[in-house]
């Protein structure tokens, strides 16, 4: 069911024995129908597909921004601050982040707390740095395991994990450095070379050599 209020994303499922409808919003089911959505829309190039997958993107950001409207009241949101005062004055380890986390975040999954965490940040950088730690091998395929995440780096011996949670530290540090410079540099457009203009005073001829070009006003002609 697609909800319409200030939050948007959507509803919908059934609960329990008695099949009861679930008239609720989850941030992971959101996930999965933005995931979904998009998907479709790179398959089929069919805008009804993007738009599903942004509203449903719209609901799993309003739940980590800096505050959200329900109705005609403003909530602050503590996890986005929690995020940013751990990036900015208490640096810590991914795993006693999640534990600070684990009573206010509205999402079920790990993995998914540090993608959508970062995703609000606008750090994609750190993508690969998660999926590197993350990535598992089941038979002949790879993939990511959801409730691994946190789990190969909390079991790793104490020298491997202080390694990987310092070089987390590190890159989250870049991303965000290169994130808020990339916000300040406007974009560079260069022409095309066919149209910049041509200030060589050769020309090419058919043959590949090359002469000095003609006056454009030869003299006597003005």
């Amino acid at each position: 069911c697609k909800r319409t209020d200030s939050a948007g994303g959507y509803s919908g499922g059934l609960l329990g024995w008695n099949y009861d409808p679930v008239n609720w919003r989850a941030t992971e089911h959101n996930i999965d129908v933005y995931s979904f959505g998009q998907i479709l829309y790179e398959l089929t190039g069919e805008e009804e597909w993007r738009g599903m997958a942004q509203h449903a993107q719209e609901f799993v950001q309003s739940m980590l921004s800096l505050q959200q409207t329900i109705g005609s009241t403003t909530y602050k949101n503590q996890v986005r601050q929690q995020v940013q005062f751990n990036l900015e004055k208490n640096p810590i380890s991914g795993e006693e982040l999640m534990g600070t986390l684990k009573d206010r975040i509205p999402i079920l999954q790990t993995l998914e707390e540090w993608l959508w965490l970062l995703f609000s940040l606008g750090i994609a950088s750190l993508f690969l740095f998660l999926s590197g730690i993350i990535l598992q091998p089941l038979g002949m395929f790879w993939g990511m395991i959801f409730q691994k995440t946190l789990g190969k780096i909390s079991t790793a011996p104490p020298e491997k994990k202080q390694v990987e949670d310092s070089e987390l530290k590190k890159a989250l540090k870049k991303a965000v450095a290169q994130d808020q410079q990339t916000k300040k540099e406007p974009p560079i457009i260069e022409e095309a070379d066919s149209q910049k203009p041509d200030k060589s005073p050769f020309e090419t001829k058919s043959d590949g050599s090359q002469q000095d070009k003609p006056e454009l006003f030869p003299p006597g002609t003005l």
